[in-house]
């Protein structure tokens, strides 16, 4: 038992460090690198990345990755006055406008539109 938990402590490191590279070089907005990249550039495998963001993160890896999107939207809107919505919503690796809209009401509580207007 204790033997199989301290396996998990290099793996565990390892992963937290590519999670730090991933925020640092803002990897979470290439829509290609997604959980899979992540699990491939940290070796561990899906069930160990689940765990660890259920258990070290406490929260669900997209749920995490789409606020790392909004912070980001949020940047970019208060620094560049009449920014596309569709434009940033491609930019921050959105599929859609539709997606980056919700995503975005959803953790600040208004649109992305209203927020712009708010920080003029």
């Amino acid at each position: 038992e204790s033997g199989s938990r301290n396996l998990t402590v290099p793996v565990a490191k390892r992963l937290a460090k590519v999670l730090d590279e991933y925020v640092a070089s803002k990897d979470y907005l290439d829509p290609e690198h997604d959980r899979n990249w992540l699990i491939a550039q940290s070796g561990t495998d899906l069930r160990f990345f689940r765990w660890y963001f259920q258990n070290i993160m406490l929260t669900d890896f997209r749920v995490w990755r789409a606020n790392l999107r909004i912070e980001e939207a949020k940047r970019l809107i208060e620094t560049t006055p009449g920014v596309s919505m569709n434009v940033l919503a491609t930019k921050l690796g959105f599929g859609t406008s539709q997606n980056f809209y919700h995503h975005f009401k959803k953790v600040v509580g208004m649109t992305p539109t209203e927020y712009q207007e708010k920080t003029r």
